[in-house]
């Protein structure tokens, strides 16, 4: 537990990127570790995801980056806004498609399938295309986003495979969001039978607190990244 606590610590102090790097690693392991720990009842999806942001990882190496995530660890494709946002898709898919990774991509079903991904991804207000993708992506998975009970709901019953509540906890990505906290984030657990993942927070320290949850794993995007820094850099010159 102490590591959650040395690596907020370690990123803010610039004269020791090495000890930066050292104790984001451990602090990385000790979160795919409580991912792992949740995910007993659902073997078959990854039991932690790594969000892509292009406001949270502007000019990210991420080929770079997904290479140096846990084993197992599936990816989210967002960069929503990036120029030529289908190249970078191939990049990542040829990433993905390297390490054994599963990899969804968020709100194109079409993208989805031209990168071979193994499904999409759906933000809470395209939950009701869910139906058309199923068609699209036969044999597809589809995951959801889901912020509150009747989106959870809207996206059982919409045919979404899985489902990524959201926030947890504060988090950087949704700023003034009032966070679900455990509480309200297992109660969504419990409105479906769909394995339910953790997003919005969530660290080493923090990701403890679902034990007991329900939770099917952890979804991040700080958690799994040094911002400001190439991390992946630094791993291979070590």
């Amino acid at each position: 537990m102490w590591c959650g606590v040395l690596h907020r610590r370690a990123l803010t102090c610039s004269t020791q990127p090495l000890i930066v790097e050292v104790l984001d690693e451990n602090a990385i392991t000790l979160l795919a570790r409580h991912a792992r720990r949740l995910n007993g009842h659902w073997p078959d999806w990854p039991a932690l995801w790594f969000f892509t942001d292009a406001q949270r990882t502007p000019g990210a190496d991420l080929p770079g980056l997904i290479a140096a995530l846990p084993s197992g660890t599936g990816v989210v494709f967002l960069h929503y806004q990036a120029q030529r946002r289908r190249a970078l898709g191939r990049t990542v898919a040829a990433a993905c498609r390297a390490q054994g990774r599963m990899l969804l991509v968020a709100g194109d079903a079409g993208l989805a399938r031209h990168l071979g991904a193994d499904g999409v991804h759906a933000p809470q207000h395209l939950i009701d295309r869910i139906p058309g993708w199923r068609q699209t992506l036969k044999p597809g998975r589809i995951t959801a986003a889901a912020h509150d009970r009747a989106a959870v709901i809207r996206a059982t019953r919409a045919g979404a495979d899985a489902i990524f509540a959201a926030p947890v906890f504060n988090t950087k990505s949704h700023a003034g969001t009032q966070p679900l906290g455990v509480l309200k984030f297992a109660a969504l657990v419990h409105a479906t039978q769909r394995p339910v993942f953790g997003l919005g927070g969530l660290t080493a320290t923090s990701g403890a607190r679902l034990s007991g949850s329900g939770a099917a794993g952890i979804a991040a995007i700080g958690a799994l990244i040094v911002e400001g820094q190439d991390r992946t850099t630094k791993k291979g010159d070590a």
